[in-house]
């Protein structure tokens, strides 16, 4: 059983202040008492190039309706893919994250009862490229993976390896 209000130490706000407000001293004097807006980057829409899209719709298999997901994918900056199950939304992510990292490193987050699944479409899709795991292999080793998979729990011990740095992250 909670508190009753009364006696609940946290005050929010009616209404959110306008973005980038809320930061450094209220009007009271206190600090800290508005929201945070922050936003590495506003979403960009990017070029897709028809012509390596075909391409790599072609090499990679694609359906006749996937084609459409990956521009989707690779014409922002940030985007989500919603399509139903079934779809092939996997295969669309992992085609869009290789297109828009070229030779770098590809970073894919999901629950750790999917990492399998993960590393077995990259390589349906790309059989020689490398796949590691955060946790079952050793750091040295995701160093020459092109792909690099951690469930959630283990995201934090990517942290501690400054010099693996990626160019796609995929959740």
């Amino acid at each position: 059983v909670s508190k009753p209000k009364a006696e609940m130490p946290i005050s929010v706000p009616g209404a959110a202040p306008a973005f980038g407000e809320g930061s450094g001293e209220a009007e009271d004097g206190s600090v800290g008492s508005g929201f945070l807006s922050s936003c590495a980057r506003p979403l960009e829409h990017l070029p897709v190039d028809e012509r390596i899209l075909a391409q790599a719709s072609q090499d990679c298999g694609l359906m006749d309706h996937q084609p459409a997901g990956v521009r989707h994918l690779l014409g922002r900056s940030s985007a989500l893919l919603a399509d139903d199950m079934g779809l092939g939304k996997t295969r669309q992510a992992v085609v869009a994250s290789r297109l828009a990292a070229r030779d770098q490193r590809i970073l894919v987050s999901c629950p750790a009862s999917l990492r399998i699944n993960w590393e077995r479409e990259i390589h349906t899709v790309f059989p020689d490229d490398l796949v590691g795991m955060v946790g079952e292999d050793r750091m040295a080793t995701l160093h020459g993976c092109r792909w690099v998979i951690a469930n959630y729990e283990r995201l934090s011990g990517l942290v501690k390896e400054p010099g693996l740095r990626f160019e796609v992250f995929t959740i």
